[in-house]
């Protein structure tokens, strides 16, 4: 399959959608709507993995209202993650990590960021760095 939303059609995502809604009986984990169309939410994206690949625990069913909060919300964090980067890295430095950060769709819990970090920097010392400047622009808005 050439592009990743295609991959929503493969039967195994299907199936394991399917069981994540049962799981969480088929209602919304954040405001506990069953009506509305639900979506199956992956809490983070890396990129060896299918959508059906992932734990349960990376996925959660959300009705359409909060899954479009959800992305609008990774939206401002991937914002202020990039505000943390220039404080940082000079542009040529960062062009290549906020193009993958940005294609990332998740509001990177700590095992994730330091998977991305990771696979992006090349040192201990500019990986605790850039860190440090992303959680202070979180705190700082």
């Amino acid at each position: 399959m050439g592009n990743y939303k295609d991959y929503f059609r493969d039967p195994r995502w299907q199936k394991k959608r399917l069981k994540v809604l049962k799981n969480d009986d088929f209602s919304c984990q954040v405001c506990g709507d069953g009506a509305e169309e639900l979506h199956v939410h992956h809490k983070y994206y890396t990129d060896d993995k299918k959508p059906w690949e992932y734990p349960e625990d990376a996925l959660i069913t959300l009705c359409k209202g909060c899954h479009e909060i959800e992305t609008l919300e990774i939206s401002s964090t991937v914002k202020r993650f990039c505000i943390a980067l220039r404080g940082v890295f000079l542009s040529n430095e960062i062009k290549d990590i906020t193009f993958g950060v940005k294609n990332i769709n998740t509001p990177y819990p700590p095992d994730v960021m330091a998977a991305i970090i990771s696979k992006t920097l090349s040192t201990k010392e500019l990986t605790d760095k850039m860190c440090s400047h992303y959680w202070e622009a979180l705190k700082n808005g």
